[in-house]
């Protein structure tokens, strides 16, 4: 493993250390397309109908983006990027879906969790 990695997209501009901004608890960091504290963890949208029903719901539990992330030099993190290359490569997947889906699933039987 060896090495840990921040990457950004080229639409990224720092004002300042971004290791600063780093909690350092975990393998993966990664920014959020939250806007705000209550929904930087997801949030419900609604839209109202003109009709006698419920409003639409959008429920987004997943606001992360991989637009800015870091990566520790550990195993985890290797799994991590493992598993979303192979994803990525044989199947028809925006790579933040895949990386949402992997940072939210969890071991079960003889799959280990991707990071």
């Amino acid at each position: 493993v060896g090495v840990s990695v921040l990457l950004s997209d080229v639409d990224i501009v720092f004002f300042q250390d971004p290791f600063l901004a780093l909690y350092g608890d975990a393998d993966v960091e990664n920014m959020s397309d939250g806007w705000d504290d209550d929904s930087v963890n997801g949030y419900t949208h609604e839209l109202p109908l003109n009709r006698p029903h419920e409003p639409l719901r959008l429920l987004r539990y997943e606001t992360r983006n991989s637009g800015l992330f870091y990566l520790s030099a550990t195993n985890e993190s290797l799994r991590f990027v493992k598993t979303l290359a192979v994803r990525v490569a044989s199947e028809n997947i925006w790579d933040q879906s895949a990386w949402n889906q992997e940072s939210f699933r969890l071991a079960y039987g003889t799959r280990l969790a991707a990071g």
